[in-house]
């Protein structure tokens, strides 16, 4: 499963952040290969250049602790699923192991 995940920081130590309001990386992570690849998200935030970077990563799953209403069905019709996690205290890398493949 391939994983894009909103972050105040560059490292898995970073919290996990909201779309809208504060992300400033996106890390992707591959839980088969066990890649990781931060990315910086330059200010305007372009949902397009967003749509096209997932559709370029073939992401299953975007994880935020808020996301904009617009990128619903955008994600819906990419067949890209969406989580939230209200706890924004909650650090990447520990997001991360929830989703890891045994």
């Amino acid at each position: 499963m391939k994983l894009a995940l909103c972050s105040s920081g560059n490292s898995l130590d970073s919290s996990l952040s909201s779309f809208n309001h504060g992300a400033s990386w996106i890390i992707f992570y591959d839980t088969q290969s066990k890649i990781i690849e931060i990315i910086p998200i330059s200010e305007p935030v372009s949902f397009d250049a967003i749509i096209q970077l997932f559709r370029e990563k073939n992401i299953d799953l975007f994880i935020s602790s808020d996301f904009e209403q617009d990128l619903k069905p955008l994600f819906d019709k990419m067949k890209v699923r969406m989580v939230v996690f209200k706890d924004i205290e909650k650090k990447n890398k520990e997001i991360i192991e929830m989703f890891q493949t045994k």
